[in-house]
């Protein structure tokens, strides 16, 4: 049986060769982002970027993936992705009429120039919009948090280890005692202090909560000798608390998004 853990591994590397960076295994697509199934595989386990590569997987990810990122041909030969291209390719969309509201979900710090200037693709081909305004929180929130994201991804998760490490200190808990709260092992706790496992949005939520701070707390530099009083609650916190109680297949999103826009703010 195929992990989740693996699953989207794949998943993060399709979404790499056939939106951003074709070139980086030597695979072509056609003008309308169609890329040759085989060529895909043979060209991704040549790679080293990913391994065990297969049509099975591949499969699995284009039909079990929540957001169907990806789909494969009629005849089951080439497949590509359905939006959020950085290259240029023909998707061949037809216009549609619009429905009366649609929401797009970005970061604050970007609303004075969207107000003046309004809308742009920039490095995509398209505004991505949404129908729901559920949705369009989750991205938001997804783009807010990455402000907090320096520029090497292993460094984050070394200094949010750290400070999670601080704080638990500041409570007089142990490692074990943290880690049966939260419902893991001892050893993942571990993992997490040391930044070599990336921490979930409910993960992160519940690490707040037990330590008794906020999660812009866990996220900021500066960590205090003693865990501080909670104050006001910030919108950034709020949007995160907000994705703690959805439905795990939409939480499950969330964190695929977060990786996604991680890999992207690293490369």
């Amino acid at each position: 049986m195929v992990s989740s853990k693996q699953l989207n591994k794949v998943s993060k590397f399709l979404s790499f060769v056939l939106r951003h960076k074709p070139d980086a295994i030597g695979l072509e697509l056609n003008q309308h982002g169609w890329a040759n199934i085989n060529e895909l595989i043979d060209k991704g386990n040549a790679s080293g970027d990913i391994n065990g590569l297969s049509f099975e997987l591949v499969q699995q990810v284009v039909e079990t993936r929540d957001k169907k990122r990806f789909i494969i041909s009629d005849d089951g030969l080439c497949i590509r992705a359905n939006q959020g291209h950085s290259i240029n390719v023909d998707l061949q969309l037809k216009p549609v009429e619009p429905p009366e509201f649609l929401y797009h979900g970005t970061a604050t710090r970007f609303l004075d120039s969207i107000m003046a200037e309004g809308l742009k693709p920039q490095e995509r081909q398209h505004v991505h919009l949404s129908t729901d305004i559920d949705t369009a929180t989750i991205m938001a929130t997804i783009h807010n948090w990455t402000r907090h994201m320096p520029t090497i991804d292993k460094q984050f998760y070394q200094e949010l280890g750290q400070r999670i490490a601080s704080y638990r200190k500041a409570v007089d808990m142990t490692q074990t005692q943290l880690a049966e709260v939260l419902g893991i092992s001892q050893r993942t706790m571990a993992h997490y202090e040391v930044g070599r496992l990336r921490i979930s949005v409910e993960m992160l939520t519940n690490l707040a909560k037990t330590l008794g701070v906020s999660v812009e707390q866990l996220l900021e530099d500066d960590v205090p000798t003693k865990a501080t009083k909670r104050g006001p609650t910030s919108l950034l916190e709020r949007q995160i608390e907000q994705i703690s109680q959805l439905p795990r297949t939409k939480q499950k999103f969330v964190s695929e998004m977060l990786d996604t826009v991680i890999q992207q703010a690293t490369n």
